[in-house]
């Protein structure tokens, strides 16, 4: 990840790392419902699920953007495999909502950087105190990956019913990659919101070439939640209509759970319009009087005692190397498996080769 934040925005949002999958997507009604198709949707789940695995034990904000992004590939890919319209469907509104949250967070983990001259998430502790406009946004780009009401939590729950349908047993790697998911975006958010630590003086302003592209696309990731009903009848449902001559439907009851989520996203700036008047920030009670510091207390005896306060990145347990390795190898494997389905012969009933039953017909 030594490439510009710019860059890395641009790449990892809606150029570069979308191209694979929207060939998959193109191609999923041609092997959908074949080995190659189920193969596909394998490399698919596992790859969504060491993604997220993999982005728990990195500390680097960039590096768990990047892992997250091959997730969501993953997912995406998964779409593609099962190849029912209802995947379909669901697999291009991952793209979209993806691309306007990861931009977002991208280009916030660039200004933090240059604001504390490091990437690292426990660099960013208490960000909401130091530098609140940017961590709002954010916080805005976390919410946009993972929580209601925004778009990326629609498209999965659309992901996970059309597995559901087609294949349950797939379902399995959503769960756990789903909960690894929730894991290191939570944990990455409250380092954020934590006020124990060190604070600067005083806000540093944005430039306006930041503030431009950050107002921007978090008023973007509203937007395409607010309009996601647009989005899909303009543009995704055409396609597929045309594609399998009929699309996916939203039955009544997911209606009103949409309409619900989108009254929140309407009411959600209003909650902002009295926030932290009034409000005093105190430091944490330590289990004793605080000695000249947030982070330190005299305990007993008077010695003083410090805290720290880090995020668990479980690396006893996983490690990217081990994570990377298996996680190729079983890929490998299935890539291997689908070659040799696509290429080997079919054969007939009777056990001997197709071909070989057509040339005896008279």
């Amino acid at each position: 990840m030594v490439a510009p934040t710019p860059v890395s925005a641009l790449l990892h949002s809606s150029t570069m790392v979308k191209a694979g999958v929207y060939l998959v997507l193109r191609t999923a009604p041609i092997i959908s419902g074949t080995a190659v198709g189920m193969g596909v949707a394998l490399v698919g789940s596992m790859t969504f699920l060491v993604g997220s695995l993999a982005a728990i034990t990195t500390s680097d904000a960039k590096k768990v953007l990047a892992y997250s992004t091959v997730a969501n590939l993953g997912l995406v890919v998964l779409c593609g495999g099962i190849g029912t319209y209802a995947a379909v469907w669901a697999g291009v509104l991952l793209i979209i909502f993806h691309a306007v949250a990861k931009c977002l967070l991208f280009l916030c983990v660039g200004v933090v950087e240059q604001r504390l001259h490091s990437r690292d998430i426990e660099a960013m502790s208490g960000l909401i105190l130091n530098q609140p406009r940017v961590a709002v946004m954010m916080l805005i780009g976390m919410a946009g990956m993972f929580l209601a009401p925004f778009g990326m939590l629609i498209s999965k729950w659309a992901v996970l019913k059309a597995v559901v349908d087609a294949s349950p047993s797939l379902s399995v790697f959503i769960v756990f990659g789903s909960a690894a998911t929730l894991f290191f975006w939570v944990k990455w958010m409250g380092k954020l919101l934590e006020v124990v630590g060190p604070r600067q003086p005083a806000e540093q302003p944005l430039r306006l070439g930041e503030s431009v592209a950050l107002y921007g696309l978090s008023a973007a990731t509203f937007l395409a939640c607010l309009f996601f009903p647009l989005i899909s009848s303009n543009l995704i449902e055409p396609y597929v209509l045309g594609v399998y001559g009929h699309t996916a439907s939203m039955s009544p009851g997911n209606i009103v759970i949409m309409t619900i989520m989108m009254v929140m996203i309407l009411l959600f700036p209003l909650s902002f319009i009295n926030y932290g008047r009034g409000v005093k920030v105190m430091d944490a009670y330590l289990g004793g009087a605080n000695f000249h510091s947030s982070v330190r207390f005299l305990g007993s005896a008077n010695q003083v005692q410090s805290v720290t306060m880090n995020n668990y990145y479980m690396r006893g347990v996983l490690s990217e190397p081990w994570l990377a390795r298996w996680g190729a190898i079983a890929c490998s494997v299935l890539l291997a498996v689908m070659l040799a389905a696509a290429v080997w012969p079919p054969r007939s009933t009777t056990g001997a080769p197709a071909t070989a039953s057509i040339h005896a017909t008279p």
